[in-house]
Protein backbone atom coordinates (compact mmCIF):
# COMPACT_ATOMS: atom_id res chain seq x y z
CA UNK A 1 0.00 0.00 0.00
CA UNK A 2 3.04 1.96 0.73
CA UNK A 3 4.44 2.30 -2.51
CA UNK A 4 1.22 2.38 -4.24
CA UNK A 5 1.31 5.66 -2.90
CA UNK A 6 4.94 6.97 -2.81
CA UNK A 7 7.88 4.32 -3.67
CA UNK A 8 9.99 6.74 -2.30
CA UNK A 9 8.35 6.38 1.39
CA UNK A 10 7.78 2.68 0.56
CA UNK A 11 12.27 2.46 -0.01
CA UNK A 12 12.56 4.59 2.66
CA UNK A 13 10.50 2.24 5.24
CA UNK A 14 12.23 -0.60 4.09
CA UNK A 15 14.82 0.59 5.21
CA UNK A 16 13.78 1.90 8.28
CA UNK A 17 12.65 -1.58 9.05
CA UNK A 18 16.24 -3.13 8.30
CA UNK A 19 18.11 -0.67 9.93
CA UNK A 20 16.39 -1.57 13.64
CA UNK A 21 17.43 -4.66 12.92
CA UNK A 22 21.22 -6.10 13.82
CA UNK A 23 22.75 -8.13 11.27
CA UNK A 24 25.69 -9.25 14.16
CA UNK A 25 23.22 -10.87 16.34
CA UNK A 26 23.81 -14.45 16.97
CA UNK A 27 20.75 -15.72 17.01
CA UNK A 28 20.93 -15.19 12.59
CA UNK A 29 22.10 -17.89 10.68
CA UNK A 30 24.76 -16.63 7.83
CA UNK A 31 22.41 -16.81 5.29
CA UNK A 32 19.88 -14.20 7.41
CA UNK A 33 23.10 -12.22 8.13
CA UNK A 34 24.10 -12.19 4.54
CA UNK A 35 20.77 -10.83 2.80
CA UNK A 36 20.25 -8.38 5.91
CA UNK A 37 23.90 -6.58 5.01
CA UNK A 38 22.54 -6.66 1.67
CA UNK A 39 19.34 -4.97 2.46
CA UNK A 40 21.37 -2.04 4.81
CA UNK A 41 23.61 -1.99 1.80
CA UNK A 42 21.09 -1.28 -0.68
CA UNK A 43 18.49 1.27 1.54
CA UNK A 44 21.15 2.39 3.92
CA UNK A 45 22.57 5.47 1.59
CA UNK A 46 18.75 6.84 1.66
CA UNK A 47 19.02 10.31 3.75
CA UNK A 48 15.54 11.51 3.86
CA UNK A 49 13.84 11.64 7.10
CA UNK A 50 11.42 8.29 7.28
CA UNK A 51 9.12 9.56 9.96
CA UNK A 52 8.41 13.23 8.38
CA UNK A 53 7.56 11.47 5.45
CA UNK A 54 5.53 8.69 6.50
CA UNK A 55 3.04 11.68 8.86
CA UNK A 56 2.97 13.36 5.54
CA UNK A 57 1.40 10.24 3.65
CA UNK A 58 -1.84 11.14 5.38
CA UNK A 59 -5.02 8.68 3.23
CA UNK A 60 -7.24 10.05 1.13
CA UNK A 61 -10.62 8.89 1.04
CA UNK A 62 -12.71 8.05 -1.86
CA UNK A 63 -14.57 11.06 -3.40
CA UNK A 64 -17.35 9.23 -4.72
CA UNK A 65 -18.27 6.84 -2.08
CA UNK A 66 -21.63 4.42 -3.16
CA UNK A 67 -22.90 1.68 -1.43
CA UNK A 68 -24.22 0.46 -4.82
CA UNK A 69 -22.85 0.65 -8.07
CA UNK A 70 -25.18 -0.61 -11.33
CA UNK A 71 -22.60 -2.32 -13.10
CA UNK A 72 -19.22 -2.12 -14.26
CA UNK A 73 -18.90 0.81 -16.31
CA UNK A 74 -20.11 3.06 -13.46
CA UNK A 75 -17.42 1.27 -11.32
CA UNK A 76 -14.78 1.87 -13.68
CA UNK A 77 -15.97 5.61 -13.55
CA UNK A 78 -16.20 5.92 -9.93
CA UNK A 79 -12.95 4.43 -9.62
CA UNK A 80 -11.28 6.85 -12.54
CA UNK A 81 -13.06 10.05 -10.59
CA UNK A 82 -11.62 8.60 -7.21
CA UNK A 83 -7.91 8.35 -8.86
CA UNK A 84 -7.86 11.64 -10.14
CA UNK A 85 -9.78 13.33 -6.53
CA UNK A 86 -6.42 11.06 -4.81
CA UNK A 87 -4.11 12.76 -7.49
CA UNK A 88 -5.64 16.59 -7.42
CA UNK A 89 -6.35 16.85 -11.22
CA UNK A 90 -8.83 18.98 -10.93
CA UNK A 91 -9.75 20.19 -14.40
CA UNK A 92 -10.39 16.12 -15.46
CA UNK A 93 -11.69 15.30 -12.41
CA UNK A 94 -14.13 17.90 -13.34
CA UNK A 95 -15.31 16.70 -16.26
CA UNK A 96 -15.58 12.57 -15.45
CA UNK A 97 -18.06 14.18 -12.34
CA UNK A 98 -20.02 15.84 -15.42
CA UNK A 99 -19.40 12.46 -17.13
CA UNK A 100 -21.12 10.02 -13.92
CA UNK A 101 -24.52 12.02 -13.66
CA UNK A 102 -24.76 12.88 -17.39
CA UNK A 103 -24.78 8.92 -17.98
CA UNK A 104 -27.05 8.27 -14.83
CA UNK A 105 -29.52 10.43 -16.09
CA UNK A 106 -29.16 8.98 -19.95
CA UNK A 107 -29.89 5.34 -17.96
CA UNK A 108 -32.76 6.17 -15.96
CA UNK A 109 -34.44 8.20 -18.84
CA UNK A 110 -33.98 4.79 -21.01
CA UNK A 111 -34.84 2.50 -18.39
CA UNK A 112 -37.98 4.49 -17.47
CA UNK A 113 -39.22 4.79 -21.12
CA UNK A 114 -37.31 2.43 -23.62
CA UNK A 115 -37.97 2.84 -26.87
CA UNK A 116 -41.46 4.30 -27.11
CA UNK A 117 -40.17 7.98 -25.76
CA UNK A 118 -36.44 7.44 -27.71
CA UNK A 119 -36.56 11.43 -28.54
CA UNK A 120 -36.05 11.66 -24.96
CA UNK A 121 -32.83 10.97 -24.45
CA UNK A 122 -31.68 9.77 -27.87
CA UNK A 123 -31.29 12.37 -31.29
CA UNK A 124 -32.04 9.51 -34.07
CA UNK A 125 -30.58 12.58 -36.83
CA UNK A 126 -27.23 12.47 -35.02
CA UNK A 127 -26.70 9.39 -33.99
CA UNK A 128 -25.79 9.99 -30.52
CA UNK A 129 -27.14 10.71 -26.97
CA UNK A 130 -28.53 14.61 -26.39
CA UNK A 131 -26.22 17.12 -25.07
CA UNK A 132 -26.36 16.64 -21.18
CA UNK A 133 -28.26 20.04 -21.16
CA UNK A 134 -31.13 18.77 -23.67
CA UNK A 135 -30.98 15.20 -21.16
CA UNK A 136 -31.55 17.38 -17.81
CA UNK A 137 -34.56 19.59 -19.79
CA UNK A 138 -35.91 16.52 -20.16
CA UNK A 139 -35.70 14.77 -17.18
CA UNK A 140 -37.21 17.95 -15.33
CA UNK A 141 -40.04 17.84 -17.21
CA UNK A 142 -40.71 14.41 -16.84
CA UNK A 143 -40.19 14.61 -13.05
CA UNK A 144 -43.64 14.03 -12.10
CA UNK A 145 -43.43 10.25 -13.46
CA UNK A 146 -40.26 9.84 -10.96
CA UNK A 147 -42.91 10.57 -7.81
CA UNK A 148 -43.18 7.16 -6.98
CA UNK A 149 -39.80 6.19 -7.40
CA UNK A 150 -37.93 9.23 -5.91
CA UNK A 151 -39.86 12.63 -4.71
CA UNK A 152 -37.00 14.12 -3.96
CA UNK A 153 -35.83 13.97 -7.71
CA UNK A 154 -37.02 17.27 -8.57
CA UNK A 155 -35.22 19.52 -6.04
CA UNK A 156 -31.66 18.25 -7.42
CA UNK A 157 -32.11 18.91 -11.31
CA UNK A 158 -30.70 22.12 -10.38
CA UNK A 159 -27.72 20.68 -8.91
CA UNK A 160 -27.31 18.36 -11.87
CA UNK A 161 -27.57 21.17 -14.19
CA UNK A 162 -24.80 23.05 -11.75
CA UNK A 163 -22.35 20.37 -12.49
CA UNK A 164 -23.07 19.94 -16.34
CA UNK A 165 -22.41 23.68 -16.62
CA UNK A 166 -18.67 23.19 -14.01
CA UNK A 167 -17.85 20.28 -16.06
CA UNK A 168 -17.95 22.26 -19.40
CA UNK A 169 -16.49 25.23 -18.20
CA UNK A 170 -13.46 22.91 -17.54
CA UNK A 171 -13.77 21.33 -20.69
CA UNK A 172 -13.87 24.32 -22.67
CA UNK A 173 -12.80 27.28 -20.78
CA UNK A 174 -9.08 28.21 -20.31
CA UNK A 175 -9.31 30.62 -17.71
CA UNK A 176 -11.72 28.06 -15.31
CA UNK A 177 -11.11 28.35 -11.68
CA UNK A 178 -11.53 25.27 -10.32
CA UNK A 179 -9.26 23.74 -6.91
CA UNK A 180 -9.47 20.97 -4.89
CA UNK A 181 -11.22 23.01 -1.87
CA UNK A 182 -13.76 23.43 -3.98
CA UNK A 183 -14.61 19.77 -4.64
CA UNK A 184 -13.55 19.25 -1.41
CA UNK A 185 -16.52 21.09 0.02
CA UNK A 186 -18.96 19.95 -2.71
CA UNK A 187 -18.08 16.51 -2.00
CA UNK A 188 -20.80 15.57 0.54
CA UNK A 189 -23.49 16.87 -1.83
CA UNK A 190 -22.50 15.08 -5.25
CA UNK A 191 -22.37 12.49 -3.06
CA UNK A 192 -26.06 12.80 -2.31
CA UNK A 193 -26.68 13.37 -5.84
CA UNK A 194 -24.96 10.49 -7.39
CA UNK A 195 -26.86 8.44 -4.84
CA UNK A 196 -29.95 9.39 -5.85
CA UNK A 197 -29.46 9.07 -8.90
CA UNK A 198 -28.55 5.27 -8.40
CA UNK A 199 -31.69 4.69 -6.23
CA UNK A 200 -33.68 6.06 -8.92
CA UNK A 201 -31.95 4.11 -11.78
CA UNK A 202 -32.53 1.03 -9.93
CA UNK A 203 -36.25 1.41 -8.57
CA UNK A 204 -37.02 2.53 -11.51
Amino acid sequence: DVFDRDEQVGLLLVREIASSENPYDERLSLEERSELEQILDLFGSQNADIRSLVRNLQPVEDYISVTSIPDDFYKRLIDEINHLYREQLVLALSVLIRKLLENLVIDILRKKYGTSQLNLYYDQSRRRFHDFAVLVKNLDAKKADFDYVTPNLAKVIKDIERYRETGNSAAHSLDVNLTMEVFAEDKQRINYLVQLLVRTLQNI
